[in-house]
């Protein structure tokens, strides 16, 4: 600052010195501080150099930096987006200055999607799932601009949209997604892999709501296999798939195939309720 006072009103090194003492802000964490110096260095740039293109577009770059650290990614995009637009009439695509800026672009909108993923994930575990079900579709048409179409976190996407729509009530717009969400899956994971086994059992879930108690049975089914082998024989999510089997062959009034999978469920489990459905069958037997 003592420099700067030295200096001509007009002199141009005040743009370097501004934009300097951000930089130092901005390495020591100080992001408002330094979102401060890197706004004045851009004044000042359009004041004493206007034509100046390259070194307003690093300082638009550097505002889009902070902005970024702050989680403002929307005006870090904002800001990278202009220095782009600067660059693309003065640089060529090999220019390491372009190749910066689609870099910090890239870096933007990844932190955007997975911003909005993770509030739809929050709002999908606390029961909103009309504001999660906005969020991930948001998330998933980012990813959707930047990730190949099988890439593995589209998966994820596509099943947590498909719990959304199922929440919601919508079993069939649930089971479209849960349908994308395995197809990617299946290229990308080994066959036994527990989170095939999870989209099965969505699956399983959204056709039992829907009364297609074959489908539902099948996909429990595939559920329960990969389970067997991929997880402890006392695992919470394989008792879960005894009763699920057992419970569906109640409901097909197959009582002796109902009892047969719940009295595996109940000798793995002192669950009061997987207790109280054996003997009901047993009853009924």
């Amino acid at each position: 600052n003592l420099i700067l006072k030295d200096l001509l009103l007009d002199h141009c090194d005040r743009i370097s010195i501004k934009n300097n003492i951000g930089t130092i802000h901005f390495t020591n964490g100080n992001y408002v501080e330094a979102l401060k110096c890197y706004k004045q260095a851009l004044e000042l740039n359009r004041l004493l150099m206007p034509n100046d293109s390259i070194t307003s577009s690093m300082i638009l770059n550097n505002i889009g930096h902070v902005y970024n650290e702050l989680g403002n990614y929307l005006q870090s995009i904002k800001y990278h987006r202009k220095a782009f637009r600067i660059q693309k009439k003065f640089s060529t695509k090999n220019d390491i200055e372009f190749a910066t800026t689609f870099n910090n672009l890239g870096v933007a909108y990844s932190c955007l999607r997975d911003t909005f993923n993770n509030i739809g994930e929050i709002y999908l575990s606390n029961g909103h799932s009309y504001e999660a079900r906005i969020n991930l579709e948001k998330a998933l048409e980012i990813r959707l601009k930047s990730l190949p179409t099988d890439h593995p976190t589209l998966s994820a996407s596509y099943s947590n949209l498909g719990c959304a729509y199922d929440r919601m009530g919508n079993s069939g717009k649930a089971i479209e997604y849960h349908k994308k969400s395995l197809d990617i899956s299946l290229k990308s994971m080994p066959k036994n892999h527990p989170d095939l086994a999870t989209t099965y059992n969505n699956m399983a879930e959204c056709y039992s709501e829907l009364d297609d108690l074959a489908l539902a049975l099948f996909y429990h089914k595939k559920t329960l296999k990969i389970r067997l082998k991929s997880l402890s024989n006392d695992h919470p999510d394989i008792i879960n798939s005894y009763s699920n089997i057992g419970s569906l062959y109640t409901d097909e009034q197959k009582y002796k195939l109902a009892l047969k999978y719940l009295k595996k469920a109940i000798s793995k489990s002192s669950s009061a309720t997987i207790t109280k459905n054996y003997w009901l069958v047993y009853v009924l037997i």
